[in-house]
């Protein structure tokens, strides 16, 4: 691979010539000559304007905003709530749950409503706990897109077992 690098008004270009050879044997090309050209903003300044020139271009896609998320633990269950405010593609929710906060399992799915721009309310109820151990359980939403993709939620707790008071 050749690489060059020139300097020319407000931007440092830097041209790279790959050898075709190298690329077809990896499948990459079957063209003969592959150039690639990448500019470069020489001051902050430049890289800054750059940054906010291409943020106006690229859009974050949020599939859902889950605005709350609580739960309380009753008898042997523990029964949760979530809001969200906007769904865009959205196909279902995954309930998952930890005991320590970082290995979660399915608990169980909620089916979103879709599309829509309004508040929706989803209940979900978790019977697989023993509320007599003493311990947390953590849990959070995965929104699932139609197309596959996923946005995780906030984790949230709840403290189970009976706390015994030592006098």
């Amino acid at each position: 691979m050749k690489q060059t690098t020139t300097t020319k008004g407000i931007f440092s270009r830097s041209v790279s010539l790959l050898k075709p050879a190298s690329l077809q044997s990896q499948g990459k090309v079957q063209q003969s000559k592959q150039c690639v050209l990448f500019l470069y903003p020489k001051t902050k300044v430049m890289k800054t304007i750059l940054t906010l020139i291409l943020a106006l271009f690229i859009q974050v896609t949020v599939f859902s905003q889950v605005t709350s998320f609580s739960g309380m633990l009753s008898n042997n269950r523990v029964d949760l709530k979530f809001a969200t405010t906007s769904e865009k593609n959205v196909s279902h929710f995954i309930i998952e749950k930890s005991t320590d906060g970082k290995n979660y399992s399915q608990a169980g799915i909620v089916f979103a409503y879709g599309n829509t721009s309004e508040t929706m309310n989803y209940p979900f109820i978790d019977k697989n706990i023993n509320a007599k151990k003493t311990g947390m359980i953590y849990y959070r939403i995965s929104t699932v897109t139609n197309d596959g993709k996923i946005e995780f939620s906030q984790a949230m707790t709840i403290s189970t077992g009976k706390k015994i008071n030592k006098k």
